[in-house]
Protein backbone atom coordinates (compact mmCIF):
# COMPACT_ATOMS: atom_id res chain seq x y z
CA UNK A 1 0.00 0.00 0.00
CA UNK A 2 2.99 2.59 0.68
CA UNK A 3 4.67 1.58 -2.34
CA UNK A 4 1.76 3.99 -3.82
CA UNK A 5 3.01 6.83 -1.38
CA UNK A 6 1.54 10.29 -1.10
CA UNK A 7 -1.04 9.37 -3.69
CA UNK A 8 -2.85 6.44 -1.56
CA UNK A 9 -1.95 8.70 1.45
CA UNK A 10 -4.34 11.19 -0.09
CA UNK A 11 -6.74 8.90 -1.34
CA UNK A 12 -7.32 7.12 2.62
CA UNK A 13 -7.22 10.88 3.64
CA UNK A 14 -10.46 11.57 1.75
CA UNK A 15 -12.23 7.85 2.44
CA UNK A 16 -11.91 8.91 6.43
CA UNK A 17 -13.33 12.07 5.65
CA UNK A 18 -15.67 10.84 3.93
CA UNK A 19 -16.71 8.71 6.53
CA UNK A 20 -17.12 11.51 8.74
CA UNK A 21 -18.93 13.49 6.55
CA UNK A 22 -21.99 14.43 8.31
CA UNK A 23 -20.43 14.46 11.25
CA UNK A 24 -17.89 17.02 10.32
CA UNK A 25 -20.39 18.99 8.73
CA UNK A 26 -22.38 19.61 11.61
CA UNK A 27 -19.88 21.61 13.31
CA UNK A 28 -20.08 24.96 13.77
CA UNK A 29 -16.99 26.28 15.61
CA UNK A 30 -13.53 25.86 14.65
CA UNK A 31 -12.38 24.63 17.19
CA UNK A 32 -15.07 22.05 17.51
CA UNK A 33 -13.67 21.08 14.02
CA UNK A 34 -10.03 20.60 15.31
CA UNK A 35 -11.27 18.38 18.07
CA UNK A 36 -13.30 16.34 15.59
CA UNK A 37 -10.73 15.89 13.11
CA UNK A 38 -8.25 15.15 15.65
CA UNK A 39 -10.09 11.76 16.35
CA UNK A 40 -10.93 10.88 12.86
CA UNK A 41 -9.89 7.34 12.14
CA UNK A 42 -9.90 6.13 16.08
CA UNK A 43 -13.17 3.97 15.27
CA UNK A 44 -12.22 2.45 11.58
CA UNK A 45 -11.00 -0.56 12.50
CA UNK A 46 -12.49 -2.16 9.41
CA UNK A 47 -9.31 -1.95 7.24
CA UNK A 48 -10.64 -3.29 3.79
CA UNK A 49 -13.46 -1.04 3.91
CA UNK A 50 -11.28 1.75 4.45
CA UNK A 51 -9.43 0.83 1.78
CA UNK A 52 -12.21 -0.15 -0.65
CA UNK A 53 -14.01 3.56 -0.06
CA UNK A 54 -10.03 4.66 -0.80
CA UNK A 55 -9.97 3.54 -4.38
CA UNK A 56 -13.30 4.48 -4.92
CA UNK A 57 -12.02 8.11 -5.48
CA UNK A 58 -10.17 8.02 -9.29
CA UNK A 59 -7.68 10.58 -9.42
CA UNK A 60 -4.62 11.05 -11.48
CA UNK A 61 -1.28 11.72 -9.23
CA UNK A 62 -0.90 14.95 -11.12
CA UNK A 63 -4.40 16.11 -9.89
CA UNK A 64 -3.00 15.31 -6.47
CA UNK A 65 0.26 17.45 -7.61
CA UNK A 66 -1.75 20.61 -8.90
CA UNK A 67 -4.25 20.38 -5.89
CA UNK A 68 -1.29 20.26 -3.03
CA UNK A 69 0.58 23.38 -4.48
CA UNK A 70 -3.18 25.27 -5.43
CA UNK A 71 -3.75 24.79 -1.49
CA UNK A 72 -0.36 25.20 -0.20
CA UNK A 73 -0.45 28.48 -1.71
CA UNK A 74 -3.37 29.48 -0.14
CA UNK A 75 -2.44 28.44 2.91
CA UNK A 76 0.81 30.18 2.53
CA UNK A 77 -0.62 33.50 1.70
CA UNK A 78 -3.24 33.17 4.66
CA UNK A 79 -0.47 32.38 7.40
CA UNK A 80 1.08 35.66 5.68
CA UNK A 81 -2.00 37.87 6.23
CA UNK A 82 -2.52 36.43 9.99
CA UNK A 83 1.26 37.50 10.89
CA UNK A 84 1.00 40.57 9.40
CA UNK A 85 -2.29 41.28 11.18
CA UNK A 86 -0.86 40.01 14.67
CA UNK A 87 2.27 42.12 14.17
CA UNK A 88 -0.07 45.73 13.37
CA UNK A 89 -1.95 44.64 16.77
CA UNK A 90 1.63 43.73 18.99
CA UNK A 91 2.35 47.93 16.89
CA UNK A 92 -0.32 49.18 18.27
CA UNK A 93 -0.30 47.70 21.84
CA UNK A 94 3.12 48.71 21.82
CA UNK A 95 1.79 52.78 20.64
CA UNK A 96 -1.03 52.42 23.15
CA UNK A 97 1.87 51.93 26.14
CA UNK A 98 3.99 54.50 25.03
CA UNK A 99 1.11 57.16 25.41
CA UNK A 100 -0.42 55.82 28.44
Amino acid sequence: MFLEGYKIMFRIGLSILSTHEKQLLAVTEAVDLFHEVAKLGRDLLDAENLLKTSFAFQMKRQTVVDLREVHRLEVEAEVQTRNAEREQREKERAKAKETS
